[in-house]
């Protein structure tokens, strides 16, 4: 619903093209009759009146509708922001109970989660030990260790990551443009180091997750972690490269053409 300040915008701007309006119609009157002094002639004045009140009506009428449409489509915008709070605050809270049935070798929450982040940094030096390409594959290299401790954990993950992921699409879709960065950082804040690591594994552990590092590259969900030098500088490469793809899908008949972009910005 309108606040008093913008109710009070609203009826100062309408008072103020009412003015405007009075004002010109006035001074067209005057030029048009060739007249700058008032007249005692009632039958002048009728003739102003019916060209005043003929005039004027329309544009009331059409400034009215007007401002009644945008009264609607505020009411509905905050409505719609309203929804967004409620659903984002449910997904918010949420969150701690999600990473708590993080699980691995009877390590939950925090504990797993270091766990997983080292148990992923070991099985990904392995690979890329033992990786005889030139250069070597650090996707794959990646995407094997992410699936080795995906079996370890038995998905216990999944949900949380799950519901990350909807809470950074649900900003980036519903969300008031000028209040995305803040719910964003709000988010990002609930999360310490080795959680956003944890995060940083999980967008480059797939090459099925691009969306969801487009949108941790939009809203700089990592800027935390940016400067740890324990982070390998090829999966810093990947994640950048990776996010920064774009695929936009054409239907022709019966053919659906793909095309994958990459944005150089």
């Amino acid at each position: 619903m309108f606040t008093m300040k913008t109710l009070k915008q609203i009826f100062n701007i309408y008072t103020l093209i009412v003015v405007v309006v009075y004002s010109t119609l006035l001074h067209l009157y005057f030029n048009h009759f060739d007249s700058s002094k008032f007249s005692d002639d009632n039958g002048k004045w009728g003739t102003f009146g019916d060209f005043f009140g003929g005039t004027l009506s329309p544009i009331i009428g059409i400034f009215s509708i007007y401002l009644t449409y945008k009264i609607i489509y505020k009411q509905s915008e905050e409505s719609d922001q309203n929804e967004f709070k409620n659903m984002f605050q449910i997904l918010f809270q949420s969150l701690p109970e999600e990473k708590k049935e993080i699980t691995i070798n009877k390590l939950t929450g925090d504990k797993a989660i270091l766990k997983l982040n080292n148990d992923i940094e070991l099985y990904y030096t392995m690979a890329s030990e033992e990786d005889t390409n030139v250069p070597k594959n650090y996707q794959k290299n990646i995407e094997n260790a992410f699936w080795s401790i995906h079996g370890d954990a038995k998905d216990s993950f999944g949900p949380f990551m799950k519901n990350l992921h909807n809470m950074l699409k649900f900003i980036d879709s519903y969300c008031a443009e000028n209040r995305k960065k803040d719910y964003a950082d709000l988010l990002r804040a609930q999360f310490n180091t080795h959680e956003l690591l944890f995060i940083f594994y999980n967008s480059v552990g797939s090459t099925k997750h691009i969306e969801f590092k487009r949108r941790l590259k939009k809203f700089d969900f990592l800027k935390d972690i940016k400067d740890d030098d324990d982070i390998d500088s090829n999966l810093r490469i990947l994640f950048n490269e990776n996010s920064s793809k774009k695929t936009k899908t054409f239907s022709f008949c019966n053919y659906h053409i793909t095309i994958t972009e990459k944005n150089c910005a």
